[in-house]
């Protein structure tokens, strides 16, 4: 008899044990998650060029934008003791917040901003405010006589100053002030505009109202100073994030845009409506909306290629089924093709969702995928029934990892049924096979 060499015995059992052939179809599918890998951290580095340009667009345009205030700053005089008993005059601020705020702001997003095929979200708005001061001097123990009233400032909290479209004017009372960039005392606000007032006498309540054409991205921010909040945005945005310490009262969020309404009270903070020498918690408590993506095409392909492992698993068992089926064995080769033609899915979806959206470009790469492999099943299989079972399966697979992708409050649950139900076809297709007599015939 002619010895056969360890190669030859190889292909043999390959061929006539199952068990082998399982052993050779799991190390090919942990092959296979080599190129996936790859695959997601291609993925990761074009979500980073393309955060990389939003970030540059804000740069340029305007970034996240928070509105704090006005607050009013007035200095005053105490007199302090030295060791030796002289007296000197210490200069000190007193701040005073807002009694009643109201904000009303309308905002156009835009979405034409970027370079190349990444595009940021940026938006334009108009910003109403009004309310009014209610001075207590007796709160923060103070006399009007140590106040210096000629020397009272406005402050508006801006947090990215290149945003601000035109000028700023201010109604305080009977005057109108224009306001100009810097904040000189920063233990208050770190960025934004500031005006000098006149008052010529103590005041115990101040009209005031203002307008502001602010430039920003992704984000908007209010800061709720005001012992009674009041606040409202429009905007035609379809997709917004209501985030923030507040959440709004009566969002209306539909396919031409979105409105919402805010209202808070002083109670609901860690803030005192006047304080001496500063306070670094006054935006500790903003509220707003974040224009985010609806179509975050990265976060879905990123998503999608974590399904890589299932895809590529029941694909491997339809073909172990039909090889078991047909009695024909079916080579590595073919394995491995088949499955690289599984994970070139991913890398097309990708490209093609750049610039055509996810959606189409999932239609699209899924289909040009099955197709593929029904074409090249047909001539391992000679089988139109076997190649159409396979074209169906495929189609299944593919049609239940795209709804739960857009399931996102339950991809969990539709996916946990969906695996116990896949699970529970493959148990009873294969409950009478007997797996110990299972081995096929050498072709």
């Amino acid at each position: 008899m002619e010895n056969k060499s360890s190669f030859d015995t190889f292909k043999t059992w390959m061929k006539e044990s199952l068990a082998v052939k399982l052993a050779v179809i799991f190390f090919m599918i942990l092959i296979l998650m080599i190129p996936k890998a790859l695959i997601q951290e291609l993925i990761n580095e074009r979500k980073f060029l393309s955060e990389s340009v939003i970030r540059e667009v804000g740069e340029k345009w305007g970034g996240h934008q928070s509105v704090s205030g006005p607050i009013l700053e007035i200095p005053f005089e105490r007199e302090f003791i030295q060791d030796d008993d002289e007296v000197i005059m210490t200069k000190h601020y007193a701040y005073f917040l807002p009694n009643q705020l109201e904000f009303d702001s309308d905002v156009e997003v835009i979405r034409d901003r970027g370079r190349g095929i990444y595009k940021a979200i940026v938006y334009k708005s108009k910003v109403q405010f009004n309310g009014d001061f209610i001075m207590d001097l007796e709160k923060l123990n103070l006399e009007s006589d140590q106040m210096l009233w000629d020397e009272a400032k406005v402050l508006l909290g801006i947090t990215d100053l290149k945003g601000i479209a035109k000028e700023v004017n201010f109604q305080f009372g009977s005057q109108t002030v224009t306001l100009e960039p810097g904040i000189p005392n920063s233990k208050v606000l770190q960025s934004g505009l500031h005006g000098n007032i006149t008052i010529e006498n103590e005041f115990k309540e101040s009209r005031f109202t203002g307008s502001l054409d602010l430039q920003g991205s992704e984000m908007l921010f209010f800061a709720p100073l005001g012992k009674q909040n009041k606040s409202t945005m429009t905007s035609t945005w379809p997709s917004p994030s209501f985030t923030g310490y507040f959440l709004p009262t009566s969002p209306h969020v539909e396919v031409s845009g979105f409105d919402a309404d805010w209202e808070m009270y002083s109670l609901s903070r860690n803030l005192t409506q006047q304080f001496i020498d500063g306070n670094s918690k006054l935006n500790d408590y903003n509220y707003g909306v974040r224009f985010i993506d609806p179509v975050d095409l990265y976060s879905k392909s990123a998503r999608t290629s974590k399904y890589a492992l299932l895809l590529i698993s029941l694909t491997f068992l339809v073909y172990l089924f039909f090889e078991v089926i047909q009695r024909k064995s079916i080579h590595p080769i073919q394995y491995i093709l088949v499955g690289l033609a599984l994970t070139v899915f991913y890398v097309l979806l990708l490209s093609l969702s750049e610039h055509i959206g996810f959606n189409r470009s999932y239609m699209i790469a899924s289909g040009g995928t099955i197709g593929l492999i029904i074409m090249y099943s047909s001539a391992i299989f000679k089988s139109i029934k076997l190649t159409a079972i396979l074209g169906t399966l495929l189609m299944f697979i593919f049609g239940f990892v795209f709804v739960i992708l857009q399931l996102e409050d339950y991809a969990l649950l539709v996916g946990s049924i969906g695996l116990f139900v896949i699970l529970g076809i493959v148990m009873l297709a294969t409950r009478k096979l007997n797996w110990y007599t299972l081995n096929r015939e050498s072709n």
